[in-house]
């Protein structure tokens, strides 16, 4: 399982002449991830700030860096988010809180792939604080 932490962000580097994003998490000591299939309560998304009604799905993180805990949750619609951008970039995750951050240091702009797929995810994410009351 992939685990994430803190590390070099959103530099951006040069390959066969195309501008694309290094991402480079240093690892957690512990990483874990489950799914809650029906929240009992309403809960907050770490990732976009936005309501997790009770009823819903979402996923329940827990990581430890560097001796510090983190316990989060985190929405489904961040959660598939996120799970796109790992898909792009080595398959590095990174605690639902931070992604969000990660992803905007990694919009490049002019860089088709950033206007295209970075930046109206993160507009997204954003969308959803607004969106969810």
């Amino acid at each position: 399982m992939p685990s994430g932490g803190a590390g070099t962000v959103g530099e951006v580097a040069k390959t066969k002449g195309e501008v694309m994003c290094f991402v480079d998490l240093e690892p957690c000591s512990v990483w874990q991830e489950d799914h809650v299939k029906k929240s009992r309560k309403e809960h907050r998304c770490q990732c976009c700030r936005g309501v997790i009604a009770k009823g819903s799905s979402y996923v329940r993180h827990f990581s430890v860096f560097e001796g510090d805990p983190t316990s989060e949750k985190m929405c489904g619609e961040c959660e598939a988010d996120r799970g796109i951008f790992s898909e792009a970039h080595d398959s590095q995750l990174c605690v639902p809180s931070y992604f969000p951050h990660l992803l905007a240091d990694c919009i490049a702009d002019g860089d088709e792939e950033s206007e295209k797929t970075w930046r109206p995810m993160l507009e997204r994410i954003k969308a959803r604080k607004v969106a969810k009351p």
